[in-house]
């Protein structure tokens, strides 16, 4: 496990990281469980994601 430390990253530090993180969870899984088709779940993240980079000034 110490190995991997030099080349380790870390999660973007960007306010928004964690409702991006949750928009991606619900698609993945909407896709992996076939309650959606992953074009759909993925389109349905992209527009979460784009209203909330808006919110947070990273988008216009």
């Amino acid at each position: 496990m110490l190995e991997g430390l030099p080349i380790a990253k870390g999660r973007p530090r960007i306010a928004p990281y964690s409702e991006l993180a949750d928009a991606l969870e619900v698609a993945l899984s909407e896709a992996m469980t076939g309650s959606k088709s992953a074009s759909r779940a993925l389109r349905e993240a992209n527009s979460k994601f784009e209203f909330i980079l808006k919110r947070w000034g990273f988008l216009k």
